[in-house]
């Protein structure tokens, strides 16, 4: 996996109310980019009876990860890569159960966008599961068409945002 993390911390953040520090960043080590992946794929792919090795994409090696960890645990992981002029696309966020409802995905929208401003990204699009376009809404992000029916039976949505 050597290329495919960066060494760049993208950003620090305190959970609201529980004083616990939350750092958002890239992967950092093999043992790391194991439990991104791993946590991908529990949320993501096994609730639906799909394999390790599905949460895994064709063009990781470009793409800008992203993981929330509080002490040595990875509670969130989001990913992004270049999809057009100025355009950056988001793809597999999750938080684990545990870590949900605790503003984690919000911080790592704000972390993901940072980063996309940081590489000069106008706006950010994302194709959203119908059950978390209200947490992107939330987020400013907007409904721009419905997107595609995952496994025949989760709709989703294309959102953007202009940042």
């Amino acid at each position: 996996m050597g290329g495919l993390w960066k060494s760049v911390r993208v950003g620090w953040g305190r959970l609201i109310g529980l004083g616990t520090p939350m750092e958002y960043r890239s992967p950092q080590t093999e043992e790391e980019f194991e439990d991104y992946f791993r946590l991908r794929w529990e949320v993501l792919r096994k609730p639906w009876g799909h394999e390790r090795g599905t949460e895994r994409g064709d063009d990781e090696e470009g793409a800008f990860h992203l993981v929330a960890i509080e002490g040595e645990q990875i509670l969130g992981v989001g990913r992004m890569h270049v999809s057009g002029n100025s355009e950056m696309k988001i793809r597999y966020m999750a938080v684990a159960p545990e870590g949900q409802r605790r503003g984690i995905g919000k911080g790592m929208m704000a972390a993901l966008e940072e980063e996309a401003r940081r590489q000069g990204a106008g706006k950010i699009q994302l194709d959203a599961r119908e059950s978390a376009v209200p947490f992107y809404e939330k987020n400013g992000y907007v409904i721009v068409a419905e997107s595609y029916l995952l496994w025949g039976e989760i709709p989703h949505f294309s959102m953007m945002k202009q940042l």
